[in-house]
């Protein structure tokens, strides 16, 4: 077995922020609209906390879906960070790649925006009659207005402190360095954790396919489940940014396994999916040891999926 690839060395990264803005979709329904409505009814008004559905528009939810799909791609490609909303570390080598899909995604968004802005008047006409007496005429900015609540920053940061602070102060230019040196270490040990999770998870997402279920069919393997595994693998030594030796064995054991696995090979052959399942359940187990905290870190990944 081949060894690990000598890594390069540390903070070749750069972090990035994108941060998306686009107006919300619902409010607050007015509480005394609300009493009208349950006074005769079992419920106290008061305990109620009801909101309405703005607009019904598959325009403004292809806006959403575009959104998360973007963000889905940096998550798969850059490093994003566990504890700072909108910040991805990219590594030097995909910041030409990850700057062209961004400005693609844009111009992208600036369509689906324009079409919305196109639809806007007619779905409030819309939202008019399916609200009824909860419809509220100002809740609806003037289209000019809506568009411009549409919007992505997208910022290259720095890890550098301004030497113009040194001249200024030094002891302060120091102190700075320093803060920025425990962030780096920090963000160096949160990218280290989003790697071993995400491997646990394409990993045991393929595992649990080979698997047989209790009647005794077989689970399906989806290509999509095979792709996204070896879509790790390939961007695994770019991405691993922190020197992650350990995970490292574990992604050569596994690139191995997967050397010229098709979909369909795994689906006709019983006998290939028996020993790959055997395979796979080691790796499983040897990756669970070195996610203590898995549990924690899926819900915050979820959660940054569900944004």
């Amino acid at each position: 077995m081949n060894a690990p690839v000598p890594k390069k060395a540390p903070r070749a990264a750069i972090p990035l922020e994108v941060k998306f803005h686009k107006p919300g979709n619902k409010k607050q329904a007015d509480m005394e609209q609300i009493k009208d409505s349950v006074e005769t009814a079992e419920a106290d008004a008061e305990s109620l906390q009801l909101s309405k559905k703005m607009l019904k528009s598959p325009e403004y939810q292809a806006i959403r879906s575009h959104d998360r799909e973007t963000k889905k791609h940096l998550r798969r490609h850059c490093l994003p960070s566990l504890t700072r909303d909108s910040i991805y570390l990219i590594p030097f080598e995909l910041v030409e790649e990850t700057d062209a899909y961004l400005i693609t995604r844009m111009a992208e968004r600036k369509v689906l925006v324009g079409t919305f802005i196109d639809i806007y008047p007619q779905q409030i006409e819309e939202a008019k009659k399916l609200l009824g007496k909860f419809f509220d005429r100002d809740d609806y900015p003037a289209p000019e207005r809506v568009k411009a609540a549409f919007s992505v920053d997208i910022a290259y940061r720095s890890f550098d402190v301004d030497s113009a602070l040194e001249k200024l102060n030094v002891e302060v230019f120091k102190r700075e360095q320093e803060r920025v040196k425990k962030d780096w270490t920090a963000m160096l040990e949160e990218t280290k954790k989003y790697l071993r999770v995400n491997m646990v998870e394409f990993v045991a997402r393929f595992a649990q396919s080979l698997e047989t279920k209790s009647d005794g069919t077989k689970r399906k393997v989806y290509d999509s489940t095979v792709e996204n595994l070896n879509e790790f693998l390939k961007l695994f030594e770019i991405r691993d940014i922190s020197n992650d030796t350990q995970l490292q064995a574990v992604v050569v054991k596994v690139k191995a396994l997967m050397k010229g696995v098709a979909p369909d090979a795994i689906r006709d052959d019983d006998a290939f999916r028996t020993k790959l399942a055997t395979e796979f359940t080691k790796v499983t187990e040897k990756l669970g040891t070195m996610v203590e905290d898995a549990p924690v870190l899926r819900k915050i990944l979820k959660k940054k999926s569900a944004e």
